[in-house]
């Protein structure tokens, strides 16, 4: 008969079950653990190093702390194969933990982001208001509530079009200060922009706020232009004449037309 000289074969004669422990679940299962040291004891180590290194990975994340701290706690452990564990922390985790600490201190900050954003937001939106306000109330504070409407949804329509600015100060005070170069008279009359009606001006604080959230719709069917009722100003004609409201008469584009050759090819 053969015998067996395999590395498995030996150590199963040489690491034998002592006999006050044959009938010992415990014994028999020490002693296969211990057989399966010896023989895959080369597959064995490197992992446990594995496990040993995720655990003291888990324990950091857990505590907070940095790679030296524990690259110092490992210095006092005395196990077989630690030194790698250690070498892989030094050069390895330090990186990971310097970019993890710069990612959380960005993170720490995006709140105080998110609020100075939203701050200037609502800063925006108040100087918008003004601006709206201070329209209502030089170019229609004596007209009605719905000839002032009118007026401050020309403007919001010009803010969505593509011909003017993209802000409503923007588009109240464009042309500038010049004589006939503004595109609101208010603007560049050369007269004085003191508020000295009060009332007046607490109701187009209030009409320009309802009309710039949207509660309140636009009888002007989206009209960019306007003009008062008692002059003929030379550009009326190259645009569709829409609703009279007050005193004001309300304009929008021309739709273009379709040249004859896209009419017939259709």
């Amino acid at each position: 008969m053969t015998q067996d000289f395999s590395r498995r074969s030996i150590l199963r004669r040489k690491i034998s079950v002592p006999q006050d422990q044959e009938q010992n679940s415990f014994g028999r299962l020490s002693w296969r653990l211990r057989l399966l040291w010896e023989t895959k004891q080369p597959l064995i180590t490197p992992l446990l190093l594995l496990g040993i290194a995720g655990a003291l990975f888990g324990l950091a994340v857990t505590d907070r702390l940095k790679p030296q701290e524990w690259s110092e706690k490992l210095e006092k452990i005395d196990i077989p194969g630690i030194k790698i564990v250690r070498d892989y922390i030094d050069e390895t985790w330090n990186e990971t933990w310097d970019k993890a600490w710069d990612e959380a201190e960005v993170a720490a900050t995006k709140p105080n982001r998110r609020a100075k954003a939203v701050a200037q937001k609502i800063a925006a939106a108040e100087r918008d208001l003004f601006c709206l306000a201070q329209n209502i109330y030089f170019e229609a504070r004596n007209e009605p509530r719905w000839g002032q409407v009118a007026v401050a949804h020309v403007v919001l329509n010009r803010v969505a079009s593509t011909r003017f600015p993209d802000s409503v100060c923007q588009v109240v005070y464009q042309g500038g200060r010049a004589r006939h170069r503004c595109q609101f008279s208010w603007y560049c009359d050369g007269k004085s922009e003191t508020i000295k009606n009060q009332a007046a001006w607490d109701r187009s604080m209030n009409l320009a706020e309802k009309v710039y959230r949207g509660t309140l719709s636009d009888p002007t069917g989206n009209a960019l232009w306007y003009h008062a009722d008692y002059v003929s100003p030379y550009w009326r004609h190259a645009f569709w004449q829409g609703p009279t409201i007050g005193r004001h008469i309300f304009y929008r584009p021309k739709p273009k037309r379709t040249p004859l050759t896209e009419v017939a090819s259709n």
